[in-house]
């Protein structure tokens, strides 16, 4: 029976050349478009979660109001983690990291790297760092020890082991390559090419003791049975008690440290400061009805096409009944030749996917990769997209062909019922409003990626040189911007923390 279902449904394919690369080619765009939105949502979703005890690790906030000025930032005071660690046990661990640049001499050039964490030794008891080449125990033990990832190792010392070897500074200082270690993946808010002491900062030292200044990144380990509310709780009251001055408990003012989820960084944290750039869960949500709105838009197309075509199939259909076939047959065989279209149609969008994924990469600032023999999820999607297609575009037509009174449909006497009209109808100005709202977002958002790119930013970017960690002058810092102001080619200097636009 499904061998003859099989005959028939190839058979009609070939004979409706047209029809059948419309209704492919339709179903194939809507599942290409909605299988990319869906792989770029399941990365975004995935930061930050590859670490062992990705559940138990928080970041420690500041958040404050001073008369007028008021804050919410991921940078904290240095003895934040040291005041976890020392008066709660539900406490595991703690470390502490700021994030710099490093400047590498390498004879007469001097190379920046940008990518450097400055982290403390509890580091590795708090995120899951996979060694290379070295051991955790000790490897920032000295002021002057580095580790490198793998990129960074062969940029500088190729194929030879680095472990041992030194690296010159800017200021002329050595640091000893302790050991090579992994990069964490792209999903991570943490990215790193050096890993240096934190202890290596003067600046850091010196506000040791410091709850006024929001110097370093502070994170903690959880407990396992530990409860993180109870925590907050307990690590709020101890602030108002020993750390918030009178001057915090007048009028509206107020300091707390509120704890942050490690997966939550990525999509629920927007403040100043980030690491690096962050997402929005809210894009996730919209883009995941974006996605199931062009599948039923692609699927919606094919049911009106199919319907619009069944007048023309009755005749098929009345022989069949006097033939002896029942309504469930019947519905069978054109749910069947239905799954036929859309798993052509799969095969199709899988090469539509294939050739758009490099500029779907430079849209959405992605390295996305589509690995099938790696990915069981790739299989898993591709497998619930085919059968939720077949499903919104085969049961309806199924459904509505079987139902032909054989004696009618024999004599072409068949005319389109007013439910089933209203129901056709329904679903065209169902089609058109779904893809009004989708052209009319996609104009919205065109405009404003327009008008970032073209806005004027109140300087030149063109003209204006950035020179990075001045603070590494130390005392040379007044003279060098005293001669840097006068310098002919110099119309004027200023200096800041960060680089505008950058944080």
């Amino acid at each position: 029976m499904w061998k003859n279902y099989l005959k028939t449904a190839l058979r009609n394919i070939s004979r409706n050349k047209l029809y059948s690369s419309i209704n492919i080619l339709g179903l194939a765009i809507g599942l290409a478009v909605c299988f990319l939105i869906f792989v770029w949502v399941r990365d975004e979703l995935r930061y930050d979660r590859f670490h062992a005890n990705a559940d138990r690790i928080y970041r420690v906030l500041w958040e404050a109001r001073y008369g007028e000025n008021e804050w919410k930032i991921p940078l904290g005071p240095v003895p934040v983690a040291g005041a976890l660690e020392r008066e709660f046990p539900e406490v595991e661990k703690t470390t502490q990291l700021y994030k710099g640049g490093f400047t590498v001499k390498q004879g007469r050039e001097f190379i920046r790297e940008p990518n450097v964490l400055f982290v403390d030794e509890g580091f590795f008891g708090v995120f899951s760092l996979e060694f290379v080449s070295g051991s955790p125990e000790g490897a920032l033990g000295q002021p002057d020890a580095i580790l490198l990832t793998e990129a960074a190792a062969a940029r500088y010392f190729g194929e030879q082991s680095p472990v041992g070897r030194h690296l010159e500074g800017n200021d002329g200082a050595l640091y000893q390559v302790s050991g090579v270690v992994k990069a964490f993946p792209r999903q991570s808010h943490l990215q790193f090419d050096f890993l240096v002491p934190l202890k290596s900062l003067p600046h850091i030292e010196q506000r040791a003791g410091q709850w006024g200044s929001a110097a370093v990144y502070n994170y903690f380990l959880l407990r396992r049975d530990a409860n993180p509310e109870g925590l907050q709780k307990k690590w709020q009251a101890y602030i108002e008690e020993n750390v918030a001055g009178e001057t915090f408990r007048q009028g509206n003012n107020f300091t707390r440290f509120p704890f942050q989820a490690l997966t939550d960084i990525h999509l629920r944290s927007h403040l100043e400061y980030e690491l690096s750039p962050n997402g929005n869960i809210s894009y996730v949500y919209i883009f995941s009805v974006v996605a199931v709105f062009i599948l039923l838009l692609a699927c919606i197309n094919f049911i009106n096409l199919a319907t619009a075509r069944s007048l023309e199939r009755s005749r098929e259909v009345g022989v069949r009944k006097v033939l002896g076939s029942g309504r469930g047959q019947l519905f069978w065989q054109f749910f069947g030749e239905t799954f036929l279209y859309v798993l052509l149609a799969v095969g199709l969008s899988l090469v539509l996917v294939r050739a758009a994924l490099p500029w779907f990469n430079q849209l959405a600032g992605k390295e996305l990769t589509l690995s099938f023999l790696q990915s069981p999820f790739l299989w898993l999607l591709l497998a619930g997209l085919m059968v939720l297609a077949t499903l919104l575009s085969g049961a309806l037509p199924a459904l509505f062909m079987a139902s032909f009174q054989p004696v009618k449909a024999l004599k072409g006497e068949l005319v389109e019922s007013a439910g089933r009209g209203w129901l056709r109808k329904g679903l065209v100005v169902s089609q058109f409003c779904i893809s009004t709202v989708l052209i009319v977002g996609a104009l919205a958002v065109s405009n404003q990626l327009s008008f970032l790119q073209s806005r004027r930013l109140g300087f030149d970017k063109e003209q204006v040189i950035v020179l990075n960690r001045a603070q590494a002058l130390g005392k040379q810092y007044g003279a060098f911007f005293e001669q840097l102001q006068g310098l002919p080619g110099v119309e004027s200097a200023s200096a800041a923390q960060f680089l505008p636009g950058k944080e």
